[in-house]
């Protein structure tokens, strides 16, 4: 159980925000794979504000996947306090997270995300703001640094979150400008668990149970961020779990039980209706994808995938995968 502020999650693994994957047909999927805690998908304070409509979509969940938190990204206080009071008046979510990690050229140009690591006062500035204002605990994401050569910068910016309200961070074990190359390092998580009377949340290369342990043990975090060990896994929840308990890792699905998955994970975009006509089936590539990522035959049936133009299409070729 993570207790942040009077909020209290009864998890250690949560699934992380991500643009255009963790909207509620996937959260749907992880819900019943052992996922008790996952965000929407991270929200723009600009598009908030200004693509009303587009946030209401972003913002659909269901009942049975409640609770759920909700990351906003942005660099101008004002703004983003206004879109995160629009986001609790569309949804439900029981706490607020400020990106401060997110390595995207399109956002550093922006100066939000990761940038906020380079203007902390304005990001202390950002955080108070939402702390006093929020009915909602307010948690921080953040990356160790902005490269090897600040390596204290994302220490720096989880006390400044601390003493401005947040009542987690989330931190990432790379620098900015490794991106997602490279491995993650468990210093930088672990300096930052021994300076803060607040919940540190470790993120980056859970890919499966023995690396989760392993980030607990190096770094003594309170809980585990889950993110891209999720797409095409989402069974992993159910292996964490197990592996931490003690209990027998349980077997991964069978080639024909993934391939129920991957097309009952399709139909559930297809049946969507409120969902942009423009955004399914390339997102349904995308997703398919996923699934067979790293199998022998991997190649030639991403291939066949990504020239597909439909629904119907996308189904044959996964039932022709032997």
């Amino acid at each position: 159980m993570l207790r942040l502020g009077k909020l209290k999650i009864n998890t250690m693994l949560i699934m992380a925000p991500m643009s255009g994957c963790t909207d509620l047909p996937f959260r749907t999927i992880i819900k019943d794979f052992g996922c008790r805690f996952a965000f929407y998908e991270m929200l723009d304070a600009s598009a908030t504000l200004y693509s009303h409509k587009k946030t209401a979509f972003m913002l659909q969940s269901a009942i049975r996947e409640m609770p759920l938190g909700a990351q906003i990204l942005g660099s101008d206080p004002s703004m983003v306090l206004d879109a995160a009071q629009i986001i609790l008046s569309q949804a439900k979510p029981v706490l607020i997270d400020l990106n401060c990690a997110c390595p995207a050229k399109k956002v550093i140009k922006k100066k939000a995300g990761a940038y906020l690591l380079k203007e902390p006062k304005k990001a202390a500035k950002i955080i108070k703001n939402l702390s006093s204002r929020l009915p909602v605990p307010v948690t921080v994401k953040v990356r160790s640094g902005w490269d090897k050569n600040f390596p204290q910068q994302g220490l720096k910016l989880a006390k400044i979150a601390r003493d401005n309200g947040a009542k987690a961070v989330f931190m990432h074990g790379r620098t900015v400008r490794q991106g997602y190359e490279g491995h993650v390092e468990y210093l930088s998580i672990a300096r930052t668990k021994e300076v803060l009377d607040i919940p540190v949340i470790a993120s980056g290369d859970i890919w499966n149970p023995r690396l989760a342990e392993k980030m607990l043990i190096q770094t003594g975090c309170d809980g585990l961020l889950v993110a891209r060990g999720a797409l095409g896994r989402p069974w992993i929840f159910k292996e964490i779990q197990a592996h931490l308990e003690g209990k027998k890792i349980p077997a991964a699905p069978s080639l024909g039980k993934i391939k129920i998955l991957v097309k009952r994970h399709l139909k559930a975009y297809a049946d969507w209706k409120s969902c942009p006509q423009k955004y399914i089936i390339g997102h349904m590539r995308k997703i398919a994808m996923w699934y067979f990522r790293g199998k022998v035959y991997a190649t030639r049936t991403r291939d066949a995938i990504a020239k597909a133009q439909a629904y119907e299409e996308i189904c044959e070729i996964i039932d022709r995968v032997t």
